[in-house]
C-alpha cells in the first residue's frame, strides 16, 4: 500500500487529481527508482482498485485521480495529521432530506441492534436522519469511507444477506450521534446518522435544512 500511496502521491503532484495529465513512464520510474514495467503494473493494479482512470491515445498514456483515489489520499493524509497534531474529528455538513424508511427498517433488525446499543450506548432510535452532501462534503465521505472504524458486523438470514456497516461517533448540535456507512452502499453523496434520541424531532429539523456534524476519526 505504501507504494501506490507514494505513486498516487506523484500523480497528486502532476496536477491529476484535477484533470487528466500525460504520463511519461520513464520519468515515473527514474523518480520511484524502479523499472518503467513496475510502474506500469502499479498503475494498473490503481486502476482495477477505482483509484485511477487510464486512458491511451496516439500520443501515449492519460492519467486520472478518481473521486475514491483523492478519498485514499485524503485519509493517508487526516492519518498523517491524527499522529502530527493530534487531530481527531472530521466536520461534514449538507442538507437534511427524507429517507425510504430504509433506516428505519435496518436499525431495528436484532442483530444489528443488539451491536448498535452497545457502541452507542443505548437504544438507538428506530430511524436514521439522512443527510445529502455537497461539494467537498462528498470527497469527505470517500475518507471517512477508506478510514479505519468500528464495524457493526453483518448477518445472513434464510432469504438475504446484510452486509458489514462501518460506525463513525459523531456529535449533531451537542447531541451523541454516529455516522453509519453501509460497506457496500452505492449512495456515495447520502450519510445516514443514528442516535439514542430522534434528530429531527429533538433538533426541531426539517428536510432543506443545513446541519454540520462532527465525526470521530
Amino acid at each position: 500500500m505504501v507504494e501506490k500511496i507514494e505513486l498516487m502521491l506523484m500523480l497528486a503532484e502532476f496536477g491529476a487529481h484535477q484533470q487528466k495529465i500525460r504520463l511519461r513512464l520513464g520519468e515515473l520510474a527514474e523518480r520511484l527508482s524502479c523499472s518503467k514495467q513496475t510502474v506500469h503494473r502499479r498503475l494498473v493494479e490503481l486502476e482495477q482498485e477505482g483509484l485511477i482512470e487510464r486512458e491511451t491515445d496516439g500520443k501515449g498514456l492519460k492519467v486520472f485521480i478518481t473521486e475514491r483515489g483523492k478519498g485514499v489520499l485524503h485519509s493517508f493524509y487526516l492519518r498523517l495529521e491524527k499522529v502530527l497534531r493530534g487531530s481527531k474529528t472530521l466536520k461534514i455538513s449538507g442538507t437534511v432530506i427524507s429517507g425510504l424508511g430504509e433506516g428505519k427498517y435496518y436499525v431495528t433488525r436484532t442483530t444489528y441492534l443488539k451491536q448498535i446499543e452497545s457502541l452507542l450506548g443505548g437504544k438507538p432510535y428506530p430511524g436514521t436522519l439522512n443527510v445529502k452532501l455537497e461539494g467537498p462534503a462528498v470527497e469527505i465521505i470517500e475518507v471517512l469511507r477508506e478510514t479505519p472504524s468500528q464495524i457493526v458486523k453483518g448477518f445472513k438470514t434464510k432469504s438475504r444477506t446484510f452486509g458489514d456497516v462501518k460506525y463513525y461517533p459523531a456529535i449533531i448540535k451537542g447531541l451523541k450521534a454516529a455516522v453509519v456507512l453501509p460497506v457496500r452502499s452505492h449512495h456515495r453523496d447520502v450519510v445516514e446518522i443514528i442516535s439514542t434520541n430522534n434528530l429531527r424531532k429533538t433538533l426541531k429539523l426539517r428536510d432543506g435544512d443545513r446541519v454540520e456534524v462532527e465525526v470521530e476519526i
